[in-house]
Formats: C-alpha cells, sequence, structure tokens
C-alpha cells in the first residue's frame, strides 16, 4: 500500500508547495535584491531503486554551497535546498 500512496503524497505535495511556499522563489528574489550571483543548483547524488528514487542537490551561489536539500523528485530536492539557503543565509 506504502507504494502506491507515498508517490500520491508526494505529488500532492509538491503541487501545493508550489502554490503556497516557493522557497526556489523566494531564494531568487532576495539574492537578485542584494546584488549577488544567481542561484545554481546541482544534483549530488541519486539513490534508491527506479521507483522510489531520491535526489540530493546543493544551490551554489557566488561559487559557495548555499544550502542542501534532498527529496523524491529533482524539483523538491531543490526546493529543499532553496529553504536550507534561506536558512543558513538568514533570509526566511
Amino acid at each position: 500500500m506504502e507504494g502506491f500512496v507515498t508517490p500520491q503524497l508526494e505529488r500532492a505535495r509538491e503541487s501545493i508547495l508550489t502554490r503556497i511556499h516557493d522557497p526556489k522563489s523566494q531564494l531568487q528574489e532576495r539574492v537578485q535584491a542584494q546584488r549577488m550571483t544567481a542561484p545554481r543548483y546541482r544534483t549530488v547524488s541519486t539513490t534508491g531503486p527506479d521507483h522510489a528514487r531520491v535526489f540530493e542537490v546543493d544551490v551554489e551561489i557566488a561559487g559557495q554551497v548555499a544550502g542542501r536539500g534532498r527529496g523524491t523528485s529533482k524539483h523538491l530536492a531543490e526546493q529543499d535546498a532553496a529553504q536550507d539557503a534561506l536558512h543558513r543565509l538568514g533570509m526566511g
């Protein structure tokens, strides 16, 4: 049952987060406001079987890792990394 329900919940979660709270956009806007270089996202690792991948992504600002995130899709991992960067940089 978990193999069916979890992917459904992840898709719903992604949709809800995108509408309510978009850390990637917030990070982009705040970095631009401070005239810093645009954030770049880099996939660090992909683990797990094909049907249950977990992505780990770094977000870099000015060549430095500003945050790291994990998720069941690259998009979710990037959102998580952006949220981590906002927290670390005191922006959110």
